[in-house]
């Protein structure tokens, strides 16, 4: 498919109306996100999950009725449809106080992850998003339809078209959550994840000094409605994006960002973290820091839940 490349006003029709349009480009080769509302003679096509529609048409050519839905490529262009859903405007709660419409979480399980921890499916009824676990390898089919892809822990290696179709769906306004632990558990070179954050200005490091159960600290700011404390007990820094969530140091100060977000202009949404302890709702009230029991921990940083929830439901949101 062509980039679609338009400026400005359309022309007046007979009956008075303007149609306007404005610039987007379309990047051929990748999936590119449509939302297309259409009430009685208007539409309003959007692109990238933008805010605002690409084009405003007034005055369709036919009439409102009863039929079937067409959808087809111009003349000596190739192009393919997936994830194709029809939802009648009254259902499409975007806007509205009633029940919000599913978002489709990817869960990858095709690179070595475990199942997703329990407490996803109590936040997923209060987000309203559905979780599907994927054990192919990550392909743009795969991911059509989905809001946002989930990488918790991957310790087997990405190939380089999965990475391209990571890249791929986040600039086309998808979202992705990449949750990386220490050395022991997923080797850095091996998983290969940061060529999949780097173009978006994202770098994980090797690992950290260890401070036996230091916690951290997640800041008030886009993400989290207040500070949260949260546990960490050993992992990476992450360099680039906007951090928020900060490793905290002996005397209790956040040190090096070890979770930051990106948000791009198409509607895409990043969030990388350097450890995983929060991803799995560790953390308790009667936590200590700088201790640790061997035998039965008492992590430090009791906000897991709320903080997850925090971070999903940024992802989650256009």
């Amino acid at each position: 498919m062509s980039p679609y490349r338009s400026k400005g006003k359309g022309r007046d029709n007979a009956h008075g109306s303007t149609n306007r349009r404005i610039h987007v480009d379309l990047q051929p080769g990748v999936w590119t996100r449509y939302r297309i509302e259409i009430d009685g003679p208007k539409a309003r096509p959007y692109v990238h999950g933008a805010e605002q529609p690409v084009l405003v048409v007034n005055d369709l050519k036919l009439e409102p009725r009863e039929g079937g839905v067409a959808l087809w490529v111009g003349p000596g262009t190739e192009g393919y449809f997936a994830g194709l859903k029809i939802t009648p405007k009254s259902a499409d709660m975007r806007s509205s106080s009633q029940t919000p419409v599913v978002s489709r979480i990817y869960f990858d399980r095709a690179h070595g992850e475990a199942p997703w921890p329990p407490q996803m499916e109590a936040i997923g009824e209060r987000l309203s998003y559905r979780l599907e676990a994927g054990s192919a390898p990550l392909t743009a089919a795969a991911l059509a339809g989905a809001r946002l892809i989930y990488l918790r822990a991957p310790s087997k290696a990405f190939q380089e078209p999965e990475k391209q179709a990571i890249v791929s769906f986040v600039k086309a306004g998808g979202s992705l959550l990449l949750v990386l632990d220490e050395e022991e558990r997923q080797k850095l070179a091996v998983v290969g994840v940061n060529d999949v954050i780097a173009p978006f200005g994202l770098k994980l490091s090797g690992d950290m000094p260890r401070i036996v159960n230091t916690g951290a600290l997640a800041k008030a700011g886009e993400i989290n409605k207040a500070d949260r404390e949260i546990p960490y007990d050993g992992g990476r820094q992450v360099f680039g994006g906007t951090p928020f969530a900060y490793q905290l140091g002996r005397n209790g100060n956040p040190a090096q960002p070890y979770a930051a977000y990106v948000k791009l202009d198409e509607g895409g949404r990043i969030v990388v973290m350097g450890e995983g302890m929060a991803s799995l709702f560790l953390g308790t009230p009667d936590g200590v820091r700088l201790k640790l029991e061997p035998a039965h921990p008492k992590w430090w940083g009791k906000d897991s839940s709320i903080f997850m929830e925090e971070v999903l439901h940024w992802l989650l949101t256009r």
